[in-house]
């Protein structure tokens, strides 16, 4: 059954190259999240270790700032190249490049005023990191986020012309080329900014490389007579609409953790965190499902084939869930062994926590799969609102929960909930609009 629908998934050989390339970055990432972390905790110790965990989420905060525009300008893109409208097109290319490279540069402007106005120690509860470390560490990973965005304007070309699969190879050998320079950093006992100045310069060099590769493929030259501020400002309200999901993922993920590090302590973070990270490889599957069909879903929607939209959705949502079920048994019979390898017995297995995070994440499923066609067409709107307001619910819920029981294991069932109501939202949503649509 699951090869039936893994066939019907790949319809074309984009959406097969585009699984191929997604795939290959689980391994990529199952390096840089999972076989990393003993060699932190080695290297570090738990302490040094939490602090860099805390850094890394504080400067992804920063990743919101593009405002949810790249994705927005992607979708439209292939939805418009698909019509053959490619003077719009090119504005879009243009308007995207020259709002990020401004976001940007006050982005990093505004950091540089923090990290040296603000006690960043004492107000993210660091314990072992000297405050100068922290100043220039966090820059350096401010600074990475915001070239990532940058690099990111190109994967527009990338799907309109059904090669995502080529970007998301170019962006796996990326993280690969981090993920060794963070290994040789700990192994040559580097020091901490020098880690990060290096870290940042794999993200730099794939700017650069995709802005000249996307020139093979379509005929665009950054051009300022072709920024066109009317076409930017009809695309503001979907995009800030878009922006609230790395908000929700900001509260839930970055907001769980600063949470549990103040409530719980440093030696139960990297407890939570590294059970979070051995769970999250379900979510890497359904990722990889997801954003393989993305691209598709927006060109189909953009030729107005509702069929096959259709098709695409219902058999990725059958595969994610399936998969996801496999290897949440895996998980729950391995997980003990696995967890006594990989942290080197440094970390006590709970069982209890797995169990927490695998059902939080099968409830994910539903929802999250069944996003990715009200995202692939721009109608996310109410979609991201509840998702905001629905994680601030959580957090709110672990705080409660945490002044009665103080759990680990309950506070993370806090997250069940919501998952629970955009599932329900996502799937009557998506059933009425491809009925609706392919004239069903």
């Amino acid at each position: 059954m699951l090869l039936i629908k893994l066939k019907q998934l790949s319809m074309g050989k984009p959406i097969l190259k585009n699984l191929c390339a997604n795939f290959s970055g689980i391994g990529i990432n199952l390096f840089c999240q999972v076989i990393l972390v003993p060699f932190y905790i080695e290297q570090w110790g738990v302490d040094k270790y939490a602090d860099w965990i805390v850094l890394s989420s504080v400067s992804s905060v920063f990743s919101m700032s593009d405002i949810g525009l790249n994705t927005v300008i992607s979708n439209q893109f292939s939805i418009k190249m698909a019509q053959g409208d490619e003077q719009y097109c090119r504005s879009l290319l243009t308007d995207n490049y020259f709002l990020l490279l401004i976001v940007s540069l006050f982005g990093i402007i505004g950091c540089l005023v923090f990290v040296n106005i603000c006690d960043v120690n004492s107000l993210l509860g660091l314990s072992v990191l000297s405050s100068k470390t922290t100043r220039v560490v966090l820059l350096l990973l401010v600074i990475q986020i915001f070239v990532s965005m940058i690099g990111g304007v190109s994967n527009a070309v990338y799907r309109s012309k059904s090669l995502t699969f080529r970007s998301i190879y170019i962006d796996n050998l990326a993280k690969l080329v981090e993920g060794f320079i963070l290994l040789s950093g700990l192994l040559l006992h580097c020091r901490l900014e020098l880690l990060a100045f290096f870290y940042v310069i794999p993200k730099i060099y794939v700017m650069v490389y995709k802005y000249y590769d996307i020139k093979k493929i379509y005929s665009f030259v950054f051009q300022i007579n072709n920024i066109d501020i009317k076409l930017l400002k009809g695309l503001l309200f979907p995009s800030f609409s878009f922006m609230l999901f790395p908000v929700g993922n900001l509260i839930i993920q970055q907001g769980f953790t600063l949470f549990v590090n103040k409530y719980f302590g440093a030696s139960s973070l990297v407890l939570y965190n590294t059970t979070r990270t051995l769970c999250n490889f379900i979510k890497m599957i359904m990722n990889s499902i997801n954003y393989s069909v993305w691209p598709e879903l927006s060109i189909a929607y953009g030729k107005h084939d509702y069929v096959k939209m259709k098709r695409m959705y219902y058999s990725s949502l059958f595969l994610s869930v399936a998969l996801s079920i496999l290897i949440s048994i895996f998980l729950l019979i391995a997980g003990p062994f696995i967890y006594v390898v990989w942290t080197n017995n440094e970390i006590e297995f709970d069982f209890s926590l797995m169990f927490a995070f695998l059902l939080v994440l099968f409830f994910n499923n539903f929802w999250f799969t069944g996003s990715v066609v009200l995202a692939a067409t721009n109608k996310h709107s109410v979609l991201s609102i509840l998702f905001v307001l629905g994680s601030c619910l959580s957090l709110l819920m672990a705080y409660i929960i945490n002044l009665y029981f103080h759990s680990l294991i309950y506070i993370t069932y806090s997250l069940v909930v919501i998952d629970m109501i955009l599932s329900m939202y996502t799937i009557k949503t998506n059933r009425c609009l491809l009925r609706l649509n392919s004239h069903i």
